[in-house]
């Protein structure tokens, strides 16, 4: 017997390469960039689930909106015949407080007109709150977004609005019908 020659030398280095790379490329352990676990081996037992955390959301605040001070504008519209609605009167109150048994003006039909009350407000970002007394049909607006929107009912009842702003100035409109009955808005502190 001779010693180790050239060629085992050799043939012992390719050996040693193919196992290389055999173990690089067919390890299913491997750092080849990818993220997956290996799999798991089952011999026929029901797998027990891993659970699933989902993260709860956090609650955004929610910020009571005061009555905005500085005086609401109200305008009165009345209904025509022919279908549509005629300014009739506007003026100004401190407080969002209004209640009529009849109409506004004795030269307006009861039951056949409609108020509107506006103020600006300047709001940081956030989520806001504010609540209604209401008599009557009601919609309601922060800029083009529309807040409230509710059919006349029998009884008084009371409206919790909320909505989410960027921050920064806006217009909040509301709006009531006189349809039959008292009419009232007011903002509830």
């Amino acid at each position: 017997m001779h010693g180790v020659g050239l060629r085992e030398w050799v043939a012992l280095g390719v050996l040693g390469i193919a196992a290389l790379f055999g173990f690089l490329f067919f390890d299913p352990t491997s750092t080849d960039g990818g993220t997956e676990t290996p799999p798991t081996i089952s011999l026929g037992e029901t797998p027990t689930p891993t659970p699933i955390v989902t993260p709860t959301p956090t609650a955004v605040p929610v910020t009571k909106l005061a009555q905005p001070t500085g005086g609401w504008l109200v305008i009165y519209w009345e209904n025509v015949a022919s279908g549509g609605e005629v300014l009739t009167g506007e003026g100004f109150t401190q407080r969002l407080a209004l209640e009529f048994f009849e109409r506004p003006f004795p030269d307006i039909r009861d039951d056949a007109w409609r108020l509107e009350a506006s103020q600006e407000v300047n709001l940081e970002p956030g989520r806001y709150s504010f609540t209604l007394e209401t008599d009557g049909a009601v919609q309601a607006w922060l800029g083009d977004l529309q807040l409230l929107d509710e059919p006349d009912s029998p009884n008084v009842r009371q409206s919790e609005l909320q909505f989410d702003h960027p921050g920064g100035r806006a217009v909040l409109r509301i709006g009531v019908k006189d349809t039959g009955g008292p009419l009232r808005i007011r903002w509830i502190d």
